[in-house]
């Protein structure tokens, strides 16, 4: 399940197709999530589009805009990704790709 989010992380997949892509219900795929990883598939999907856009804000080059990177990682409000980013990491992401 987890590998499946890591790969497709990007993607606008909804908790009921994942836990079908997986064969499961979506209560038992909320209820592994909680209890390997102590959030939800949501929250551990959030997750790793912030680590996969922070990675990239670090190594972008300076034409590369934060928007552009927020698309790339699954982020299609550019608001909602600044503050969970800002959340996350204590500082936006405009700050981090400009250094």
């Amino acid at each position: 399940m987890a590998q499946l989010l890591a790969d497709r992380y990007a993607e606008p997949l909804s908790i009921t197709e994942i836990a079908n892509m997986v064969g499961i219900s979506t209560r038992r795929l909320q209820v592994g999530f909680q209890r390997l990883y102590g959030v939800s598939p949501g929250t551990y999907r959030l997750n790793l589009r912030l680590q996969r856009a922070h990675e990239e804000l670090l190594a972008a080059s300076p034409d590369t805009t934060v928007a552009d990177i927020a698309a790339r990682c699954g982020f299609v409000n550019g608001g909602r990704f600044s503050r969970a980013y800002r959340v996350r990491y204590g500082t936006t992401p405009s700050v981090t790709l400009h250094g």
